[in-house]
């Protein structure tokens, strides 16, 4: 029982870690693509990594796509008041 509970937490850790990656204003583009290509698009590795996470893949992916949505649009409104460029 423990070692699943270790194991999934490792995979929460993996789903994580990309999330963090995508949105990351550290990493070079070409990394957050990657991640965020990982997340957004349709692949057995990621649908795995969710089914061993005990993840919601479609739900995980929803939630990232609304959450960069909500940071998009704060993006723009600061643009629209100058507060960026």
């Amino acid at each position: 029982m423990c070692f699943e509970f270790a194991e999934t937490r490792l995979w929460r850790a993996v789903l994580i870690r990309a999330v963090q990656d995508a949105m990351s204003k550290k990493l070079d583009a070409e990394h957050k693509a990657d991640a965020r290509n990982w997340i957004c698009k349709k692949n057995l590795d990621f649908e795995i990594v969710c089914a061993f996470a005990n993840v919601d893949s479609n739900a995980l992916r929803s939630a990232f796509l609304q959450k960069e949505g909500k940071k998009e649009i704060n993006k723009t409104k600061l643009k629209k008041t100058g507060e960026i460029k």
